[in-house]
């Protein structure tokens, strides 16, 4: 082995963290995460101020046009808020593997992110920290596709438990190979 090649370490096996459940069907494997956590209940407090003050300055009669339409793009962000703490308190991410399938599915609210792909397309599956510009840091579990591209399996994971959780079992159902894939979780 050259100066150049690191051996290959092996990822230690990631017990079954909260807020994952799983579960054996004939013919397929079935994971479950439940998006509700203490943040939407926060921000559905919040959701209640904003919508509220919101509603009384549209309801309010004697205000004029330009009055009602200043405050628009506060409107459009109670929307999308109260949208998003809707679907945190009743959403779950489904994944479902099986039959050289896997399928993502976020419901009952719909949300962006559904994927159905087939296992002779996919090479390997990795967890990565996000950090976004208020440094909140999430984890979420990506594939690499046959021709090399990466895809967004599902994000916004609290810990990397989680991640590594749903990256190992898939893996392990699908018959892949854990490999290193540059930006992932160190080992």
């Amino acid at each position: 082995m050259g100066p150049d090649v690191e051996p290959e370490v092996s990822r230690a096996k990631v017990p079954h963290p909260d807020g994952i459940a799983i579960e054996h069907r004939s013919g397929g494997l079935r994971l479950v995460r439940r998006w509700f956590s203490g943040k939407i209940v926060l921000a559905a407090f919040f959701c209640v101020f904003w919508d509220g003050f919101l509603i009384s300055w549209y309801t309010r009669p004697e205000l004029p046009l330009v009055a009602k339409l200043f405050p628009l793009l506060h409107l459009a962000v109670g929307v999308v808020m109260t949208y998003w703490v809707f679907a945190g308190f009743l959403n779950s991410t489904v994944i479902d593997v099986g039959m050289g399938q896997l399928t993502i599915r976020h419901r009952p609210v719909p949300w962006p992110g559904n994927r159905h792909l087939m296992r002779a397309d996919l090479t390997q599956l990795f967890s990565e920290q996000v950090t976004n510009s208020s440094r909140y840091t999430s984890y979420r579990l990506s594939a690499v596709r046959r021709d090399g591209r990466k895809v967004k399996l599902v994000s916004g994971l609290p810990e990397a438990d989680q991640a590594l959780f749903l990256e190992q079992q898939i893996e392990a159902y699908l018959g892949i190979r854990d490999q290193r894939v540059g930006g992932e979780l160190p080992r």
